[in-house]
């Protein structure tokens, strides 16, 4: 019984998480437009800084930084927001080669002279959010972590409380154990950084910072793992601090509790250890003098401490794998987001198109009209092309006939005037003896004859 109290509080420790995930937005909630609003608003941004993206997607690896410094010194000028920086820094990080160092990217996270623990914590997420993304490829982005710590760990040293104790509340202690779950992974080889300055500097310098903390529950956690994938092993606490006291008082809290009973001794020493272990840091193991090895109770105690310290790093490692389900349940929800707004894009590409199409529909039937009444107007032209011939045909022979009769008309006129007066000359020429008169007789009988013939 006395094992199983304190393995079954710290496995308790993760309780929270179902009310924590019960937060996550849900498309039918009451704060859908606010999330269209969002949408639209990532939307706009994405597409703002589109082009700045694809110069870096575009640039090789040789000419990445001067054209990430040329787009950096534009944003400045133009003095964009601080979102609009960041999430091309963080898009950056996503596509910077893996053999170039991080700091290039880093260092443009902040704004002035000086960092702050906001810029450091938005540094540390956008590089562990990156890496995450681009795991495949760890093995080779040594030189990237390494040029990244150089830059956030002396920043978060300098901090007065990088836990979220000093004037703004940001936990730099959990953004950089966040890092180091992304980055540590057992199965692979250690991680190779640049040549200067050294690795095992700037981990030492990340091990003083965790050590501030030794208390914490997640930096104890990570005891004995290679800090950020290298080959430096983090050690909580050195062995010169705090072994050494904790041996000197274990022994008079020990005799002076000894004067009860033992059975209840033994339970409220166990308590007691049990409670302090949860508020102070604790006691790293160490091989007790031969009088305190003997004792049973020690022995207990030394085995209750053994698996608290394992149960509250299972409870930390569970805590990591909760943040990070966390965060890639917000990455989904970013994407669904801007699946929604695709889909709310393509829904109103559609009803433009089909008012279009109604349109489209509406001269249709107009042409259709207009060609029913060309066609109509086609056959009235044809129709009247066959008239006028008809009228063509009719007045050449009207013309024709009172051609003729004008003709006769004429000849019945000229009868008329000279028959007579041809008979008087020939009856005249009678009287004219010879060649002369006969031929004057002749033709004006003949004349005469002619039109008297055509007059018939």
């Amino acid at each position: 019984m006395s094992e199983d109290n304190p393995i079954s509080n710290a496995a308790a420790t993760p309780a929270p998480r179902p009310k924590k995930q019960a937060k996550a937005p849900s498309p039918s909630d009451g704060a859908a437009p606010r999330q269209n609003d969002a949408e639209r608003a990532q939307q706009r941004l994405e597409e703002r800084l589109r082009p700045h993206i694809e110069k870096l997607m575009a640039a090789a690896p040789s000419e990445f930084q001067k054209v990430l410094e040329a787009i950096a010194k534009k944003l400045k000028e133009e003095k964009v927001r601080r979102e609009d920086r960041y999430y091309l820094l963080r898009a950056a990080l996503r596509h910077i080669p893996p053999e170039q160092s991080g700091v290039i990217l880093v260092k443009h996270f902040k704004s002035s002279s000086e960092w702050t623990t906001a810029e450091i914590e938005a540094a540390l997420h956008g590089v562990a959010a990156a890496l995450r993304e681009r795991n495949a490829e760890l093995a080779r982005m040594g030189p990237f972590v390494h040029g990244a710590l150089i830059s956030l760990i002396d920043a978060a040293r300098k901090q007065e409380g990088p836990d979220g104790s000093g004037g703004e509340k940001v936990d730099l202690v959990a953004a950089l154990l966040q890092l180091h779950a992304v980055t540590w992974d057992p199965q692979r080889e250690p991680l190779r950084g640049l040549p200067e300055p050294p690795v095992s500097k700037v981990l030492a310098q990340t091990s003083e910072l965790l050590r501030r903390f030794a208390s914490r529950t997640d930096v104890q956690a990570i005891a004995a793992q290679r800090l950020f994938g290298f080959g430096e092993v983090f050690v909580a606490q050195p062995p010169t601090e705090n072994v050494l006291p904790a041996a000197k008082k274990s022994p008079p809290k020990l005799s002076s509790e000894s004067t009860g009973s033992e059975a209840g001794a033994g339970r409220g020493r166990q308590e007691a250890d049990a409670q302090s272990a949860a508020v102070a840091p604790p006691v790293p193991t160490v091989l007790p003098p031969a009088s305190i090895a003997d004792d049973p109770l020690r022995k207990e105690l030394a085995l209750l401490r053994k698996q608290l310290e394992l149960a509250k790093r299972d409870s930390n490692t569970l805590r990591l794998e909760r943040d990070q389900e966390r965060e890639a349940s917000s990455e989904f929800h970013r994407q669904l987001k801007m699946v929604g707004d695709m889909r709310d894009g393509l829904s109103e590409t559609v009803r433009e198109l089909q008012a279009k199409l109604e349109i489209v529909a509406q001269l249709q039937a107009r042409l259709a009209e207009q060609q029913e009444m060309h066609r109509v107007a086609s056959a009235e032209i044809d129709r009247l092309r066959e008239s006028l011939k008809v009228s063509e045909v009719q007045a050449r022979l009207a013309m024709e006939s009172e051609f003729q009769r004008g003709k006769t008309s004429a000849r019945f006129t000229i009868v008329k005037y000279f028959v007579e007066p041809l008979r008087q000359m020939s009856d005249a020429a009678s009287s004219i003896e010879g060649d002369s008169g006969q031929f004057v007789r002749d033709m004006a009988n003949s004349l005469r004859k002619y039109l008297e013939e055509g007059r018939g």
